[in-house]
């Protein structure tokens, strides 16, 4: 899963400046580990030494990146962490990727289409579902009946009109 990507080295000892593409960068400052992709498509694990937000922006020291030259060499690649090192959620709780791609179908048999993104409103999520009924569904305990990875289906309780 793709969480950010290296911008510039940040000072002379090595550190690299990220821009974090998750809603808070601050989750990032988690993981151990990063795995980065160059553009050359080479993918390297770094540990992470220490990590911390600078403004608006992550930075970090990885280990084995000792030189400005060499946190130089890294910008332009995509931070990636291992699905399996996410946080465990409690039951019934999902991370926004999770759901996408998912079939979005209504308790009477409605195919509305797959999530394409989740939207962000402040009082819930909304997803976006795209497909020959596209619409907005809200992401809210009344609306959204089963989640099922496995088959990768939403049951809802969303009457749109088509």
């Amino acid at each position: 899963m793709i969480v950010g990507r290296v911008t510039d080295a940040f000072g002379v000892r090595g550190h690299v400046k990220v821009r974090s593409f998750t809603d808070q960068p601050e989750n990032l400052l988690e993981f151990q580990r990063w795995e980065l992709s160059n553009n050359s498509g080479e993918c390297l694990s770094y540990s992470v030494f220490s990590s911390q937000i600078h403004g608006k922006f992550v930075t970090a020291k990885l280990d084995g990146v000792d030189t400005r030259d060499q946190a130089l060499e890294l910008k332009g690649s995509d931070i990636q962490i291992p699905i399996g090192d996410f946080p465990k959620l409690p039951e019934g709780e999902y991370y926004h990727f999770q759901l996408l791609g998912l079939k979005a179908i209504d308790i009477d048999g409605t195919v509305y289409g797959h999530v394409d993104r989740v939207m962000q409103t402040g009082a819930n999520d909304v997803l976006v579902v795209e497909g020959e009924n596209s619409c907005l569904i809200p992401y809210i305990p009344n609306v959204i009946k089963t989640v099922d990875l496995e088959t990768g289906v939403i049951r809802v309780e969303w009457q749109i009109e088509i």
